[in-house]
Order: C-alpha cells, then structure tokens, then sequence
C-alpha cells in the first residue's frame, strides 16, 4: 500500500483540524460530529496511515481551538451552572499529591451557563497554582477559555489560550493569545477575577502525548449584571451630544467586526478604517445639515438630544448588519437631526454610503465545523 507523503499527512491533519475545514464530506450525522481528537487517534493508529514520532508531534501544534467540539463526546467536563448552581471550581490535577500529574491526551470542555440577568466571573485558584507545559503559544498544554458556548452553530468568543508559567514569570499563566498580560501585580483571572460579560461561557482544557504537569484550578461565580444602558436611559448623557453618540457607535461597532473569526487580520484592519470613514461622513453630515449648521434643514432651532425612543436604540444591541441597515440607528439618527434636505438628497446618499459600507465592511461569517 502506498503511503502518504509527509505534506499529504500535514495535509490531511490540519484540513481535519482546521475551524472551518473537513478532509472528506460526512456521509451521516455521527461522522460529522465526531470528536476531533478521537478522529486523529484511529487514523494515527491505522495501518494505511503510519505516522513517524517526528509527524505524529504535529497533533501538538492545534491550539487555535479546543480539540474537542461536541460537548457530548469530550473526555470529561460536561454542561455546568442553572438557576440552583451561581458557582463552582473546575480543576484538572490533584492537588492533595504534590506528587500528582494530570494524563496525557486529554480533551475536555466544560459549558456554563447561568441565569440571564448574570455574568460569569473567572479567577485562576493561586494556593493550587499554575503548572502546565509552557509553549510561546501555548501549542502544546493549554486552557482556553471562551465567551459563550463553543460548538457547532453556536456563538462564542475567545478570549484567552492559557499555559505555562513562561519563564522569569513564575507563578503567573501565560495567554498564548496575547490578550491577558501581566502589570505589575494586577493580571486579569490571576490577580483579580476576570468578567466574561455573558451568562455562558466555555473552559477547554487539551493535554497532548509528551509533557504533565500538576495542573490548575479555576474558580467561577455568577454576579447579578449591572442594569442595561437601555435600563438607565435618563441618567445617561452621553446620548445628548453629537461626539458622544459618535464613540458609543465605535465602541459597540468595532468588537463587532473584530468579532469575526473567520476574517484574516488585514482584511479587519481595512473594515476598521472603512468604520472610521463612515462615522466621519455622519459627523460632517449633521454638522452642517443639522441644527445651528452652516446650510441647516433641520426642524431644529436649536440642538435637543435625542428622543427615548432613539435613545432606547442606540442602546440595545444589534449585528453588524442591523447597524448598517437602510432604517438602523445610523440612519435614524441622521434623520433625526438632519430632517429633509431637497438639495442634499440624504436619503440617497445614506443608501449609497449604506451599500458601500456594508459592501467593505462585509457580513460576519459563521464558523464551519
């Protein structure tokens, strides 16, 4: 029987491992859905494929996102939290044995999920510690831990990928991802708990073939959420001026595109300055359309905050495409201050602007699993 080349095997494993990619189309439900850890290990063991010591470490190198992808088929973890459950400690180790290792080749997720009207707060246990195998991306042993629940059709985050101590760094956990940073005693999920800003959330823990380590312990707690902008409307002024309207569209906007998990960085970046073009237009637009503006057609005299109801959707949330839409906040908005301009045709000009934007700034794809 021939055997693969190396590159088909590298091939062969990435495509399998990739999010987003599949070596072969799935003939039934199960196959679709199977464990991507326990995949790799019938074919490493199968006699049509033999994989040398040097190609089998490449299982070692998928750390972009937890191996397991079916919380139903992971090694251990499991669906954690409810209404009766605000709290709890996921470990791996056993730290009454000092002595005491975690297992090698080990995919494990856990799902938490509590009440709607809470948010998940996380913090590493520092008398248990922090020993896994360290890696500059945390490519060998690692936690990850996600924003929302991680699988198939589901809506998630990442939020950080740990290992380690790195070394000169003992005690602290090191995010692979390059988000969690230490500064001077004040480190997120070390030092002090981290919010996730969600009521679910996901802890993955992969463990390869060589290196074991004593293992971690990770605290999370439910606290009751602090009451939506939408909820404090009155008290809040940002709403009442031009420039502070213009940074709460960039700060609910731009994690949205950032959001995008399956867009390469570059392409972000150029979605990002197309973002800043467009909030550029809206500020020259009712700047000079609108009230006490140089060529005004407002209905306006004089500059008046926005009505409860604008308000009220500025402040929900939306996607990325409902901000962009022909009737979404930007636009009403506009509409507001700028009222009906015969000369200046806004309703077409946002049309275009509208179409251009959201052709640049393109949709949000979901991730294939």
């Amino acid at each position: 029987m021939k055997l693969l080349s190396s590159f088909s095997i590298f091939q062969l494993v990435f495509a399998r491992f990739e999010l987003g990619g599949d070596s072969s189309p799935a003939t039934n439900a199960d196959e679709a859905d199977e464990g991507g850890l326990e995949w790799l290990r019938s074919r490493a063991s199968s006699t049509s494929i033999n994989l040398s010591q040097k190609r089998s470490n490449l299982m070692r190198f998928l750390w972009q996102n937890p191996l397991c992808r079916d919380i139903n088929k992971c090694e251990c973890g499991g669906e954690i939290g409810g209404k009766k459950q605000l709290e709890g400690t996921i470990t791996v180790g056993n730290g009454e044995d000092v002595d005491a290792r975690y297992d090698r080749r080990q995919a494990c997720m856990w799902h938490i999920r509590v009440p709607d009207n809470y948010t998940i707060h996380m913090q590493f246990d520092r008398e248990y510690g922090f020993d896994v195998e360290y890696h500059n991306f945390c490519g060998f042993d690692k936690v990850h831990i996600l924003k929302g629940l991680f699988g198939a059709n589901k809506n998630f985050e990442k939020i950080a990928r740990f290992c380690g101590p790195r070394k000169n760094f003992e005690p602290l956990p090191w995010d692979g991802k390059r988000r969690i940073y230490h500064n001077e005693g004040d480190m997120d999920f070390w030092d002090r708990p981290y919010d996730i800003k969600s009521n679910k959330a996901t802890v993955a823990w992969d463990a390869d073939q060589t290196k074991v380590h004593k293992g971690w312990k990770l605290n999370w707690w439910a606290v009751a959420a602090e009451p939506m902008e939408s909820d404090r409307l009155e008290d809040n002024t940002k709403f009442d001026t031009l420039a502070g309207v213009l940074h709460l569209l960039t700060g609910k906007i731009r994690p949205l595109i950032q959001a995008q998990i399956t867009l390469p960085v570059r392409v972000k970046q150029n979605q990002l300055q197309h973002l800043n073009n467009l909030l550029g237009k809206l500020e020259d637009a009712i700047s000079i359309k609108g009230p006490l503006g140089s060529k005004s057609c407002s209905d306006m005299e004089d500059w008046q905050p926005p009505s409860q109801k604008l308000k009220q959707i500025l402040a929900e949330d939306h996607t990325l495409e409902g901000w962009l839409a022909e009737d979404g906040p930007i636009v009403q908005y506009a509409a507001y201050y700028i009222g009906e301009c015969k000369n200046y045709k806004w309703d077409k000009r946002v049309k275009n602007v509208y179409a251009k934007t959201t052709k640049n700034l393109g949709r949000a794809r979901k991730p294939k699993f």
